[in-house]
């Protein structure tokens, strides 16, 4: 069995990697966009954030810098990411508007309230449904 070599500089190869890499990565934003779709997505991406140093100095003073400083790379990256799910239309300017400006801080204050609240199932949600009285 003889495998034939692939050449690279085959326009026609090139051209179907082209559509390949669009497609691939069109896919790859319509899955952030659902993620960004739901409040409970867009709060995990905001802790993910919250852990990447994007509120906060990544200066230590030691030889940690370096780490947090690649951490913070990472959340750059997300950020990116969102912001081209928002450049080919899969978030509203508003709602791209109120993740980056939305801290963490200011969410677990409301989820203080969360009790009651309707789930999207259409069940409201209780604080004791996961706990049993015995």
């Amino acid at each position: 069995m003889t495998r034939r070599r692939k050449n690279a500089a085959d326009p026609k190869k090139i051209e179907e990697d082209k559509i390949v890499g669009k497609v691939t990565e069109e896919n790859r934003l319509k899955r952030w966009a659902s993620v960004l779709h739901t409040e409970d997505g867009s709060r995990v991406l905001r802790e993910i954030l919250e852990g990447c140093y994007m509120y906060m100095s990544a200066f230590t003073g030691n030889s940690a810098t370096f780490y947090n400083n690649g951490m913070e790379d990472m959340g750059k990256n997300i950020i990116n990411t969102i912001t081209k799910v928002y450049e080919v239309g899969g978030i509203s300017r508003e709602h791209l508007a109120a993740f980056l400006i939305t801290r963490i801080e200011q969410e677990e204050e409301t989820d203080k309230l969360d009790i009651g609240r309707k789930h999207p199932s259409g069940d409201y949600l209780d604080f004791f449904d996961d706990y049993e009285v015995s």
